[in-house]
């Protein structure tokens, strides 16, 4: 089952290229200038820091974004800038960070290194991903990520003293990610955080495999997805898109038949042959249980009840195709200058222009084709001109799931300057 990815980003208007400044200052709560804060629009490579007097000066484009500010040990400030009104110099009053982050570090002393490494690894296959590009992205501040580990749900929490400082060599940019939530369990991935994007610089001959390296990242992407609806050029670079609805499935038993099928067996059960009791509730193997010679339980009724519980590897829920070769009109509301998704059930958005990666898919058979699903939390949802969707409002699973940090891109990227 691929797990629900969730990511929380900024509303980006780029719809044309004039220039406004923007100006302010950071201080505490004190009144004292914070030196060297970093101010930046969130998920761009646009940015700057205080000066000694804790004041800084950018230059953006008309539109609407969300401008973040963040010194360590200090809460970090979110904060909307709509250029069609007036913006005149801001004062962002911070102050110190709550004792939360101190508890979670005295949680930790619990945790062997063994606790921590397997902690580290699940957190690094999750934010960073396992794609091609994952492999020579690395985290340089380790030691700043904190986990909480709820053994009874199964559920891993990370947090992070200060932002978060990735090196994606193979893309070209350090990425430093102020996380605000990130949660990990069986069933779905969230994390919610601010990006800051910084070019590294290189070579020609880097530069030009860096360019080729975010190409490659952007074909079939979310944020291309979205430029391309926008821009009506869905069929025209490669998108196919059907509508399709998720219902149980008929063939698969339901939870509650299961589970007294279950509670049914166990009457019959030699439980002391068996060396792990507690599979019976997690595994199919039925055929490798021991069973006490009982009249009760004849070969067809043993037949019976192994044949309901190897259903119970079927999945749950099937997608079944309601309408196939949609056009942008199909899914698209305008209004305006404003164009929104709106649709019901959920799409299958298929990028025919580019393959799966080979780890993507386990087993021998692989397409020549990326397919990802998406469905909509709320009525509607804008597409900013950028790339952007709101994250909370919608959810995607399939290929969009399995590219991660490792593989996403400045929403400033090929927009001109």
């Amino acid at each position: 089952m691929n797990k629900i990815i969730f990511t929380l980003f900024i509303i980006l208007g780029f719809n044309n290229y004039a220039q406004t400044r923007i100006s302010g200052k950071v201080i505490d709560s004190n009144n004292i200038p914070l030196i060297g804060a970093a101010v930046y629009l969130n998920n761009t490579s646009i940015g700057t820091t205080t000066d000694d007097l804790g004041e800084f000066e950018l230059y953006i484009k008309e539109g609407i974004y969300d401008l973040i500010v963040s010194y360590l040990g200090y809460e970090t400030i979110k904060y909307q800038i709509d250029t069609n009104n007036p913006v005149k110099k801001i004062t962002f009053r911070t102050k110190e960070s709550s004792n939360l982050l101190d508890e979670i570090i005295l949680q930790n002393k619990k945790y062997t290194a063994e606790d921590r490494s397997k902690f580290l690894s699940k957190f690094i296959k999750s934010f960073i991903g396992e794609t091609i590009f994952s492999k020579r992205s690395k985290i340089q501040n380790l030691e700043v990520i904190k986990f909480h580990y709820d053994s009874i749900n199964d559920i891993l929490d990370a947090f992070a003293s200060k932002p978060i400082k990735i090196i994606n060599k193979d893309l070209g940019y350090e990425i430093y990610y102020d996380l605000i939530q990130f949660e990990l369990s069986s069933k779905k991935i969230t994390y919610l955080g601010y990006s800051r994007y910084v070019e590294i610089e290189g070579s020609t001959s880097k530069q030009r495999k860096w360019q080729k390296n975010r190409q490659r990242a952007y074909n079939g992407s979310l944020m291309h997805f979205i430029r391309a609806a926008r821009n009506g050029t869905l069929y025209r670079e490669g998108f196919v898109i059907n509508q399709s609805k998720r219902v149980l499935n008929t063939e698969r038993p339901s939870d509650s038949m299961l589970e007294k099928t279950r509670k049914h067996l166990l009457k019959f059960v030699d439980i002391k042959k068996i060396k792990k009791p507690q599979k019976l509730k997690n595994s199919i193997a039925i055929s490798t249980l021991n069973l006490k010679t009982n009249s009760l339980l004849t070969r067809n009724k043993k037949d019976s009840i192994m044949g309901i519980l190897k259903k119970a590897r079927l999945k749950k829920y099937v997608d079944i195709k309601i309408k196939d070769s949609l056009v942008e009109k199909d899914f698209l509301t305008y209004e305006k200058n404003f164009v929104a998704l709106k649709f019901k059930d959920h799409l299958d958005v298929i990028f025919m222009n580019e393959k799966e990666e080979f780890r993507y898919r386990k087993g021998p058979i692989k397409v020549d084709h990326q397919s990802s699903k998406i469905f909509l939390l709320t009525e509607s949802v804008l597409l900013d001109p950028s790339g952007f969707i709101e994250p909370l409002d919608v959810f995607t699973e399939g290929y969009w799931g399995y590219e991660k940090i490792a593989d996403a891109l400045p929403f400033d990227y090929g927009l001109k300057k």
